[in-house]
């Protein structure tokens, strides 16, 4: 069960040992200290944080996701997020943070509990983490949902540019004032309803891109191509 970040949800991550200006705060120094996530509270549970080099693509299990491994909760010095060359400059970390139920049931109604497995990334400006996605699973399905999140991450955090296609930015602003104008003519009351019949209008263009013979180029389920 996987859910994409959009809560926003971060940490603050450093402790100093001195208050430093605010001109110094942009460059590190080795007196800082970084903590690295963890999510759990228990002390008895089982976690572990790995900072992620590479991801195989056709990952199936966590073996597939390489890395160095560090402790959750602890605070390292700030050249310890890049160990090795090898390590990207954003760094991008994955979180086992062991079982979800903080208090699982005992006895004859004990049932296993799923995994909670969470990707991060670190932002040095902000001095944040930020969380990515997240899933919980019984099995290795984890790394099948973070695979394409963990990879994508590990591309933008090298400096590899997300371009759907060229001249994306100027044809969306066209839609959107062509969008803009015309709901802007309609008395309040049809704004909300003209927006929401446009969801039929859209995913009908959608399915033209679906091959006849259902391999996956186009939608599915509700979410968009691509």
């Amino acid at each position: 069960m996987l859910s994409v970040a959009t809560r926003g949800h971060a940490c603050h991550a450093f402790r100093t040992h001195r208050r430093c200006r605010p001109s110094e705060r942009t460059h590190m120094t080795s007196s800082e200290m970084v903590r690295i996530p963890r999510t759990s509270t228990r002390a008895s549970q089982r976690f572990y944080s790995k900072l992620l080099t590479r991801v195989d693509p056709s990952a199936r299990t966590g073996f597939g996701f390489e890395g160095t491994i560090v402790r959750p909760g602890s605070t390292v010095p700030w050249s310890a997020l890049w160990p090795t060359p090898e390590h990207p400059r954003i760094p991008i970390l994955l979180e086992y943070a062991g079982t979800a139920d903080a208090t699982p049931e005992r006895g004859h109604r004990r049932r296993r509990q799923p995994d909670i497995y969470v990707l991060w990334r670190f932002d040095p400006e902000a001095k944040t983490w930020s969380e990515l996605g997240r899933s919980a699973s019984l099995s290795w399905t984890w790394a099948l949902e973070l695979r394409p999140l963990a990879i994508r991450a590990l591309e933008e955090s090298r400096g590899k540019a997300v371009e759907v296609f060229s001249g994306l930015e100027k044809v969306l602003e066209r839609i959107r004032h062509v969008l803009d104008q015309q709901i802007q003519q309609l008395p309040p009351p049809d704004r909300f309803r003209a927006v929401a019949a446009m969801h039929d209008e859209f995913f009908v263009r959608f399915a033209r891109f679906v091959p006849v013979d259902g391999s996956q180029a186009g939608s599915e389920s509700g979410r968009l191509p691509g």
